[in-house]
């Protein structure tokens, strides 16, 4: 059987709410989590993206739709599109400081 010794969220989960995170356990730097977020191309009319922003922040209020996730280990944020835009520069940054450190190489 395995047994889940630690999280790398930032907090404990609702799904295994007994498993502690990296950072409870002294771990430093050690939170890494998955995100999801929609994108629209550069330039898109300020309205439009406030439109979008509230419609995916509506839907992920829907009983079913925060169930359905909550079963999968997510937990629902939502949230606004310049905070999704720091999320993302500050991702790039970090990997883009891991992959350099690592030494990896594209293809081309």
């Amino acid at each position: 059987a395995l047994r889940m010794l630690a999280l790398m969220s930032a907090e404990r989960s609702p799904a295994f709410p007994n498993v502690p995170t990296l950072k409870e356990l002294g771990v430093q730097n050690g939170v890494v989590e998955t995100w999801y977020g929609v994108f629209v191309p550069a330039g898109t009319p300020p309205e439009v993206v406030a439109k979008l922003n509230a419609d995916f922040n509506s839907l992920l209020q829907l009983p079913d739709v925060k169930e359905t996730m909550n079963k999968q280990g997510m937990v629902v944020v939502g949230g606004k599109p310049d905070r999704m835009g720091d999320l993302a520069k500050n991702e790039l940054t970090r990997w883009a400081r891991v992959v350099e450190k690592a030494g990896v190489k594209g293809d081309n």
